[in-house]
């Protein structure tokens, strides 16, 4: 997702100093936003005309390009598009990387993230299901790509109304996500980006089905989880975090 808020700057300073000025612009955020989603849309158009007419581009250039542009697609609402985009990439993809690739469970996560969009849920977990199977088998049970995987897996089901199996799905991306804190933490590593902003989802998450299914001490400890997280990683003005306090 495109979303000035999520980028870093120099310097704690230097990023306030940038939001103020942004916040200032016509639109603010919302306009800055829009106006470089426009722009990737236009640049990846133009690049992926360019490479059609290309003869020397590679195939992987061409479907990492492809699949970049299935998922501005997507970012930007336009699921059947995104979707008409990317379900002919699955043969190219696996015959370039082969069926069990990461790249290709990228490609399968990707889709089934549109099918979900779509409303299309029994597709969308079939096409979850092999990317689970691949990434599990490429990078271990423990990766946080295979976490992202079962969270969205358990996305699907709430959107089912089947609260306990989502609550399942997130609660098994949630052991995954600690566990991968803990050890980072222990190893004194830079944390991964994509750490806190996922667990911070996936507690969330919990947070909601625990709301539908009338666990409400439950539910809100976990958006009380989520929320501690999420001003540490966005602050205080962003709309995530408003939408938690919600």
């Amino acid at each position: 997702d495109i979303d000035v808020r999520k980028s870093e700057a120099f310097s704690a300073d230097d990023k306030m100093r940038i939001f103020e000025a942004v916040e200032q612009m016509e639109g603010g955020f919302t306009g800055v936003n829009t106006v470089l989603r426009r722009a990737m849309t236009d640049w990846l158009t133009e690049t992926l005309k360019e490479s059609t007419n290309d003869n020397d581009i590679s195939v992987r250039t061409m479907l990492d390009r492809k699949l970049a542009f299935g998922v501005l697609m997507q970012d930007q609402g336009n699921y059947e598009a995104a979707r008409v985009w990317l379900l002919p990439m699955l043969p190219h993809a696996a015959a370039e990387y082969g069926e069990r690739s990461i790249f290709t469970g990228k490609v399968y996560f990707n889709l089934a993230s549109v099918l979900d969009d779509l409303g299309d849920y029994e597709k969308a977990l079939k096409l979850y299901a092999i990317c689970l199977n691949i990434r599990e088998g490429a990078l271990g049970r423990k990766n946080m790509d295979v976490a992202e995987t079962l969270n969205n897996i358990g996305l699907v089901h709430k959107n089912m109304l089947n609260y306990s199996k989502a609550d399942s799905y997130y609660s098994d991306a949630l052991e995954i996500y600690v566990a991968a804190h803990a050890r980072q933490e222990a190893d004194d590593e830079d944390l991964d980006p994509r750490l806190l902003p996922r667990l911070a989802d996936t507690y969330n998450n919990l947070g909601v089905v625990q709301k539908k299914q009338a666990n409400y001490n439950r539910a809100l400890h976990y958006y009380q989880l989520s929320l501690d997280l999420r001003l540490r990683v966005l602050g205080s003005e962003h709309p995530i975090v408003a939408e938690t306090f919600y």
